[in-house]
């Protein structure tokens, strides 16, 4: 028999909330083991019980779907978030996508298609609909314009707590001083750099350093 893959919700209405419990309640192999109505709830729960996957509503109050997916990746690392929003936003799918979100859904997709999605993030594998696919390559063709030797800074609000206080001390200490000093595992450190790295543009970590000393994270 196939493992149960432990699906937690965050969704700030009750009735959607509520349709969904009702549909993964005849899902095969996905059991809904939190229900939160917003990304603090969602947190708490996960740090109690943990999960295996994560729908993740973008427009909560008090925390946002993008806030919420921050705390996620610096807490559990290893937790795969699905986005689960009405906005068909091309911009905000890039946001999510390149801040480590592993999927974007709209909310009028089948259910098959969330199932689906959940289990092949579970899995390891993305399953990008063509509407986000779409957003992603349009954005790279932008990027690819935009290029002119040197990678290019992000907005301040690309980047998490936990990536900007790597980049204040990266290349001051190998990854065993990194995962010591913020408490988390070697896997961590390197889910983190590699975020730093698409992020940034670098395509190792010593130029990593430098666009670190580069953007005034870090004095020479």
């Amino acid at each position: 028999m196939s493992q149960t893959i432990r699906v937690a919700l965050a969704e700030d209405h009750p009735v959607v909330r509520e349709g969904l419990e009702m549909l993964f309640a005849k899902a095969d192999g996905l059991d809904i083991v939190i229900s939160a109505g917003d990304g603090a709830s969602l947190l708490k729960q996960l740090a109690e019980q943990g999960a295996d996957v994560v729908l993740l509503d973008h427009g909560m109050p008090t925390m946002d779907g993008m806030k919420t997916l921050h705390h996620i990746q610096e807490d559990f690392p290893d937790l795969k978030v699905i986005v689960l929003t009405m906005e068909n936003d091309p911009t905000l799918i890039v946001k999510y996508l390149t801040n480590g979100a592993f999927g974007y859904l709209l909310k009028g997709e089948n259910s098959a298609t969330i199932f689906e999605t959940l289990r092949k993030a579970h899995n390891g594998e993305r399953r990008l609909p063509d509407y986000a696919t779409e957003a992603l390559v349009n954005n790279a063709k932008t990027q690819e314009s935009k290029k002119d030797g040197a990678p290019e800074l992000n907005p301040e609000n690309e980047f998490t707590n936990r990536e900007k206080e790597i980049l204040k001390i990266i290349g001051k200490m190998d990854r065993q001083g990194l995962a010591a000093t913020f408490g988390i595992s070697i896997k961590g450190i390197d889910y983190h750099l590699k975020n730093l790295r698409d992020k940034t543009g670098c395509v190792s970590t010593p130029e990593l350093v430098r666009w670190a000393i580069r953007n005034e994270y870090q004095k020479p």
